[in-house]
């Protein structure tokens, strides 16, 4: 499938004649017919079983699936990932704890955690984004 954009433009019409003729009601038709196959094509490329393919789309869900332990307070880790659950266009980077774009543009990053703490008193925990 080609990944070039899908653009129908609206057709030139034929002008009218002042009287009933099937001739123009056929060239009307035609024309009608084949802008209406351009728009069909553009939805069954948007919502067919491709599924949007032509639209850069970048989304991206990784997961970290092993207990990290963090050894000295009051100081910053990196979280790394180690599973891509799905990438489009967004990637880990060439280290793990780094999110990586292929296209520019402006990103949501949400981040969850579950946090275990066995011992000791109150506990308190920061995240943030380099």
């Amino acid at each position: 499938m080609s990944l070039r954009p899908l653009t129908p433009k609206a057709p030139s019409l034929p002008l009218a004649t002042t009287q009933y003729e099937r001739r123009y009601l056929d060239q009307l038709n035609n024309v009608l017919r084949l802008y209406f196959n351009q728009l069909d094509n553009v939805f069954s490329s948007l919502f067919g079983l491709t599924g949007g393919a032509p639209l850069q789309n970048p989304l991206g869900s990784f997961s970290l699936t092993t207990q990290q332990t963090i050894p000295v307070i009051n100081t910053a880790y990196a979280i790394p990932f180690n599973v891509t659950v799905i990438s489009n266009q967004v990637a880990i980077g060439t280290s793990p704890s780094h999110i990586v774009t292929s296209i520019p543009g402006y990103y949501n990053f949400q981040f969850s955690a579950q946090i275990a703490k066995t011992a000791g008193s109150t506990m308190s925990a920061w995240c943030g984004l380099e």
